[in-house]
């Protein structure tokens, strides 16, 4: 007589498991050296056709099984979710300490291709002046400024002259606009024609020297 039943405690390592009828009844043994034409492994939950035989101690065995229609989904126990999950976290922290890592090294390795660059190299663009070969080298370079200043008259006085007077091409007391300008053109500029005895004193009847 062939019965109907589903596998249940199936020990895939061990080969063997249980079958329970359909109609009810008690747990007969399987064995899968007794499946027929197995083309896979069995699990819990299969559907099979079988026939019972009784064994040694009055207990009873499952022969000649056949499945019935398609494998039952597999169900992923409590153990196995905790250990896709574990696995999924323990990932992403290795790729977040990685990353870090990968961070840390650039960084370093950008800071020593620094220490070893001269300093030049490393100097802001707007602060690099270009030098020139045998460019001479100017020192002591005069500030001018409207201090006035003094300045000798033919090795003999000294008058207090401003340098906010320039020589520009005058050279008769009538173009001057004050004595000091006079005094300054005939200390300063050639060819003027303001100082008639030579005396060094620009324009004397105009400024009463």
């Amino acid at each position: 007589m062939r019965y109907q039943g589903k596998i249940s405690h199936w020990n895939d390592s061990k080969g063997y498991g249980f079958v329970t009828s359909i109609d009810g009844g008690d747990r007969v043994f399987v064995h899968i050296n007794e499946i027929k034409n197995r083309t896979r492994r069995p699990i819990d939950g299969d559907l099979i056709t079988y026939e019972i035989i009784a064994v040694e101690n009055d207990k009873k065995k499952a022969i000649n099984i056949n499945f019935m229609g398609k494998p039952p989904k597999k169900r992923v126990h409590d153990n196995e979710q905790r250990s896709i999950f574990g696995t999924m976290i323990s990932f992403s922290v290795l790729i977040i300490i990685g990353y870090f890592a990968y961070t840390w090294y650039e960084s370093s390795k950008h800071r020593m291709e620094l220490s070893r660059m001269p300093a030049e190299a490393t100097m802001p663009v707007e602060m690099k002046v270009p030098v020139q070969k045998n460019m001479p080298v100017v020192t002591n370079v005069p500030v001018v400024t409207n201090v006035p200043v003094e300045a000798k008259i033919n090795n003999k006085i000294s008058v207090k002259t401003n340098l906010k007077f320039t020589c520009d091409g005058r050279i008769h007391c009538s173009q001057m606009h004050s004595c000091e300008e006079a005094q300054f053109f005939i200390n300063n500029c050639p060819g003027t024609k303001m100082d008639g005895d030579n005396d060094g004193k620009a324009c004397e009847d105009r400024c009463g020297h």
